[in-house]
């Protein structure tokens, strides 16, 4: 059985600790570093899986769970994991596909196409259903807030402006502000710094990458991926907002350093500014990554760092998941050294692969292919 066959799901949890996995006989939950089987649970296929770990929740929705109607569209399970069993404590049935499912420590926003159903994680109470324009990408994400920056959910709109976000306040239920224009195409991406401060954004041209202080949208800034058109896959920050992650269907991670958005900004004397044609305003070009990721096969791959930003960890639809490292800090595995852009034009490193594991090998299909719940222990 190819892996395509029996991996419906493959991604990364909201805080990019573990790595949640949907299958056609239930869903794996694998903890990023080290890497390690959390979780392993037959249930019927599973075609989204998010898990909170500060509350050891697991949140998954599919077609052909045991006892569902064929006449249902998709139904939403909540599993509790503990050491003696993985108890299923509540469950959602829906009219349409669930095309997403995003979460905080406290909420949970489960997005079809017309629809985004948020809960409050505390007994699972349904706080309200926003009714939103056609969402065929599930776009959608919700920040965990802090004393700084209050909570935010947020999502495509496309009634005002292709490119526009609606920014949604889940404490008081209401649309606190549109922001257009944010992009010329549809959105494909959206993602919250853990800070809860930026929004970056993507579109379907896939040249450019937003940057939007949520609180204060005339602060943003871009990131060029390239000229071409490309379809990006997943974008993320770094614990610490200072990195950023973009996955292409190209094969290609580029990673660009937050900071270098504000040296461009600071060197319009050196001659690096264009002038927009016809007018007298000059703008800055926009920085590129300092380094990138090249996986040998066009999956969707989906990108993670690790706790101390020294790794970069990609998993991809075909289930292998690879580490590599963005800055060579561990030199055994030393293969560039970071090239001088200034010197050296737009060349830039690649990162070195310090390790791969196949989530399709023996250990893991084999046991999918047989349906049973016993699986050898796994540390790498």
């Amino acid at each position: 059985m190819a892996s395509g066959d029996v991996l419906n799901y493959v991604g990364f949890n909201v805080t990019k600790s573990c790595i949640c996995v949907g299958t056609l006989s239930g869903f794996l939950i694998f903890k990023t570093h080290p890497f390690d089987l959390l979780h392993r649970v037959v249930i019927g296929a599973c075609t989204t899986v998010q898990y909170i770990e500060d509350i050891n929740l697991v949140i998954v929705s599919g077609h052909g769970f045991p006892g569902v109607s064929e006449f249902d569209t998709c139904m939403v399970k909540f599993y509790q994991m503990n050491l003696e069993d993985n108890q299923e404590i509540h469950s959602l049935t829906f009219s349409e596909p669930v095309l997403n499912i995003v979460s905080s420590s406290k909420r949970v926003a489960i997005i079809t196409e017309s629809e985004i159903h948020l809960f409050k994680l505390n007994g699972l109470i349904l706080q309200t259903s926003i009714v939103t324009e056609p969402n065929p990408r599930g776009i959608c994400s919700i920040s965990e807030g802090n004393e700084s920056f209050p909570p935010f959910l947020v999502y495509a709109s496309t009634m005002q402006s292709k490119g526009a976000i609606n920014v949604f306040d889940p404490v008081s239920l209401n649309i606190t502000k549109i922001m257009q224009f944010v992009h010329e195409h549809p959105l494909t991406n959206i993602c919250f710094s853990l800070d809860s401060q930026y929004i970056a954004t993507a579109s379907e041209q896939g040249t450019l990458i937003k940057i939007i202080n949520v609180m204060d949208e005339n602060d943003r800034f871009s990131f060029r991926r390239g000229i071409q058109k490309g379809d990006i896959v997943d974008i993320t920050f770094n614990n610490d907002s200072t990195l950023l992650a973009a996955s292409s269907l190209s094969g290609t991670v580029h990673i660009f350093r937050v900071s270098d958005h504000r040296e461009i900004l600071t060197s319009s004397g050196n001659g690096i500014l264009s002038m927009i044609p016809g007018s007298s305003f000059l703008i800055p070009p926009e920085p590129r990554s300092f380094t990138t990721v090249k996986l040998e096969d066009s999956y969707k791959n989906m990108v993670a760092f690790s706790d101390d930003s020294s790794q970069i960890i990609t998993v991809s639809s075909d289930g292998r998941v690879c580490f590599k490292n963005p800055f060579n800090l561990i030199m055994q595995y030393c293969l560039w050294e970071l090239a001088d852009r200034k010197e050296n034009g737009w060349t830039k490193p690649e990162c070195k692969l310090l390790r791969e594991i196949n989530l399709t090998n023996e250990y893991y299909i084999a046991m999918e292919m047989e349906g049973t719940n016993l699986l050898p222990p796994l540390k790498v």
